[in-house]
């Protein structure tokens, strides 16, 4: 192994949401729909066990909801959010 891969513990959070910032570039880049409810599914195209209730935040809770996951994620800077509820869209930094 590398001196960086024995120095470096793996962060669940940090890897969801990585996941998720990436689920969204790659919605964008093949023009599909970013709307929270269609997101879901392309973050389970690279990896088909994702489940936000599984995640723990910094205090040790898991997300009951994606929303509060995306909304998560955007708050530490991986993701961009707009509109509310079911109309909310979620952006990659790039768009």
């Amino acid at each position: 192994t590398t001196p960086e891969a024995e120095t470096t513990e793996a962060n669940p959070l940090t890897d969801a949401f990585q996941l998720l910032a990436q689920a969204v570039k790659n919605a964008e880049e093949a023009n599909r729909s970013t709307r929270i409810s269609a997101i879901k599914g392309q973050v389970r195209k690279l990896d088909a066990d994702f489940d936000e209730k599984n995640v723990a935040d910094e205090s040790g809770s898991t997300f009951k909801r994606l929303s509060d996951f995306v909304q998560a994620a955007a708050d530490a800077g991986y993701v961009k959010i707009s509109g509310k509820g079911r109309n909310m869209m979620v952006h990659s930094n790039d768009s």
